[in-house]
């Protein structure tokens, strides 16, 4: 699709991996929807994004069925947080239905 080929060519864009991994989510393609959320949140310059979309990542991982996956980036989505003065008590932008399946599944540690 264009919007690969986009990531490609501009890999540090985070919108571009943004709107791939939206595309993915839309046809049910789960995990390459997380992988996808996961680099737009590894390349974001802004902290609250990078929360945002590793946040997206997680979630997506747990629709793929990869809780090990979801846990893993719930981690490193909570040292980002830490490492930018929030506490992991602040769950920035986070609708209560998706904080709900982040505890349901244990996925804090």
């Amino acid at each position: 699709s264009r919007l690969e080929e986009l990531t490609k060519v501009f890999p540090e864009n985070d919108e571009v991996h943004q709107y791939l991994a939206l595309g993915y989510g839309a046809f049910k393609e789960y995990e390459k929807s997380a992988v996808e959320f996961e680099r737009s949140g590894l390349v974001a310059g802004n902290p609250r994004t990078q929360v945002s979309r590793l946040r997206e990542a997680a979630i997506a991982f747990l629709n793929a069925g990869k809780k090990d996956e979801a846990r893993r980036v719930v981690v490193k989505r909570k040292e980002t947080m830490l490492s930018n003065g929030e506490t992991d008590e602040v769950v920035v932008g986070v609708p209560r239905r998706k904080t709900t399946v982040c505890r349901r599944f244990m996925l804090y540690p």
